[in-house]
């Protein structure tokens, strides 16, 4: 039986390694010069024009993180995207693409005492390494703007 692997991008908010399905990434940018925006968004405080629609970048660390220090100064941006419809992560580093055998991943649980679960798919440990895999219908549910 051939072992079904799944590939992922990792990257690093506030000194923790996730993870996302690598199907659903667009693009990683350098932060360019951005505007402050106004937002019903949690944390979203900037925006980008990205062919040509305005997107806001969403910082998910006060959701993720349950005693978040300090966003890097040096950070860059992930765009994830389907069907044209797309929105922006903030992360402090883009870290490597990781391929997985499916059955090495963990189901969330309790994952950690520092982090948010209800925003985790799962648990990869690597190297010795643990990396939480992101949901990303639970990140996209916090998205009720229009991006037109």
């Amino acid at each position: 039986m051939q072992k079904k692997t799944r590939q992922f991008l990792s990257f690093i908010i506030d000194h923790h390694l996730f993870a996302l399905e690598i199907g659903n990434i667009v693009e990683i940018l350098l932060p360019p010069n951005l505007r402050k925006f106004d937002s019903d968004l949690p944390d979203a405080c900037e925006n980008i024009i990205y062919r040509g629609k305005k997107i806001p970048i969403l910082s998910l660390i006060k959701q993720l993180i349950k005693n978040p220090g300090h966003s890097s100064l040096d950070y860059r941006i992930i765009i994830i995207g389907r069907d044209n419809n797309f929105i922006c992560l903030r992360v402090d580093s883009a870290e490597e693409i990781l391929y997985v055998d499916e059955k090495s991943i963990q189901p969330p649980g309790s994952i950690t005492s520092e982090l948010n679960s209800e925003f985790l798919e799962g648990k990869i440990i690597l190297e010795e390494q643990a990396i939480y895999i992101l949901s990303l219908k639970r990140i996209l549910e916090l998205i009720t703007v229009d991006q037109s």
